[in-house]
């Protein structure tokens, strides 16, 4: 048996080897910490390659996910680390490095009057650069849930309601409540930079509620009769096309850039209301000083 192995072939150097913009690995099987959860997660991890160099050292790369990353908790700071320091395995054939991961976030959640929990999981990405000298720059996206109601549809209702009525209320324009009207989608991606080191799902869940609580109609989860009353006021309430939904969530991103409560550089969301009177989705969207994830 060889104990002495002398053979590296991917170091080889040459001329004709030409840069790459991203080298290493997808669909790693991992899994990561918050508070008391251990969540499974694929991860992709990467660095570029210089010109002159045949290939990486991969293989310094897993080890770093072992002892950087795994069932750790996924904050800035870790992050920083991890693809620093994948920058420097590298010894002087890579000057920046990337990580991808995707997972589900686990969030208690509480019904509106009763008070009664349940639980949610959110598909969540999570994305991060490090270019060597710059800061670290940070990728997060995830998609929330919420009922829309038609205001047009609002609006025929209560016309056929005055219509089959006596005494006709004709200075509303919708009904005191409505039924839970259609599902509906905003997906949003934002993008932040790592001047004040922070931890990933705690801003996750955060970003969450923000938008939940911006749009007024997010699902529910275990309800009783009394909370399914209050949904119905909420959707009577809060009327919106697709295009009122991002404007909403819009408004509400924009001042948080210009209020600097976190290091929120830019934004792009993109809403779909699945129609339960078509049979093609309704969808709107806007970005704000948004740069995608490179790769």
């Amino acid at each position: 048996m060889i104990t002495d192995i002398k053979s590296d072939v991917q170091i080889q150097k040459l001329q004709d080897y030409q840069s790459l913009d991203w080298v290493g690995m997808q669909r790693i099987q991992s899994s990561l910490r918050h508070h008391e959860n251990l969540i499974p997660c694929d991860l992709a991890l990467g660095v570029n390659l210089i010109e002159g160099h045949r290939g990486i050292h991969m293989s310094r790369l897993y080890s770093l996910m072992m002892d950087y990353f795994l069932q750790q908790e996924l904050t800035t700071q870790g992050l920083d680390q991890l693809l620093t320091k994948a920058i420097t395995s590298q010894e002087g054939i890579s000057t920046h490095a990337s990580l991808s991961l995707t997972y589900k976030l686990p969030v208690k959640t509480q019904a509106l009057k009763s008070g009664k929990e349940g639980f949610r999981n959110y598909d969540v990405s999570v994305s991060a650069l490090k270019v060597t000298g710059e800061s670290l720059k940070v990728w997060l996206k995830f998609a929330v849930l919420y009922s829309s109601t038609c205001p047009q549809s609002a609006a025929l209702s209560v016309e056929t309601f005055n219509s089959q009525t006596a005494s006709p209320v004709k200075t509303i324009d919708r009904l005191p409540a409505t039924p839970h009207a259609q599902r509906s989608v905003m997906e949003c991606e934002l993008l932040l930079t790592d001047k004040d080191h922070f931890d990933v799902n705690d801003l996750l869940k955060s970003f969450i509620q923000i938008i939940e609580n911006t749009l007024k109609t997010p699902v529910q989860t275990a309800v009783k009769k009394a909370d399914e009353m209050a949904f119905a006021v909420l959707n009577s309430e809060n009327l919106m096309f697709c295009e009122d939904a991002v404007r909403r969530v819009d408004s509400e991103l924009k001042a948080r850039i210009q209020h600097k409560p976190v290091e929120l550089i830019g934004y792009r969301i993109k809403t779909r209301h699945e129609e339960s009177l078509h049979p093609h989705d309704a969808v709107s969207q806007k970005s704000f000083n948004y740069t995608f994830f490179p790769n």
